[in-house]
């Protein structure tokens, strides 16, 4: 894979969709991280995406609506029949509780902006 691309906050999720390429398919739609605490230090997650269309598909937009977690993905084409993935992270510094992160994505391969979540049951560790 090369290069990644961080996650565009101006990328508007409500702008008119591009020309429809490709067909996007998600591995899973919800990752259940588990518990942790804050010793464990950050969590990844990659969110696996296949191209099932006859045409090349781009990712256009990952988007995560918190600073503690965020999203990256690669701006090259997934030709039909491969995959890519997005690359989301969570740093648990100062937080606790239940959670759940969304990431918002957008590709060529859909008209439709699609949730991926992230689900962290978090608790703080006191030595």
């Amino acid at each position: 894979m090369s290069a990644l691309r961080a996650q565009q906050p101006d990328a508007d999720p409500f702008a008119p969709p591009p020309p429809l390429h490709g067909l996007a398919q998600f591995a899973e739609y919800v990752y259940d991280a588990g518990t942790i605490s804050n010793r464990d230090g950050s969590i990844s997650h990659d969110y696996l995406l296949w191209n099932r269309g006859e045409e090349p598909m781009y990712i256009l937009m990952a988007n995560t609506m918190c600073g503690c977690t965020t999203a990256r993905y690669s701006p090259e084409a997934i030709a039909p029949a491969d995959s890519s993935t997005i690359h989301v992270e969570f740093d648990p510094s100062g937080r606790k509780g239940d959670f759940e992160h969304p990431v918002y994505v957008r590709t060529t391969g859909g008209h439709r902006v699609v949730k991926l979540t992230l689900h962290i049951q978090y608790i703080h560790y006191c030595p």
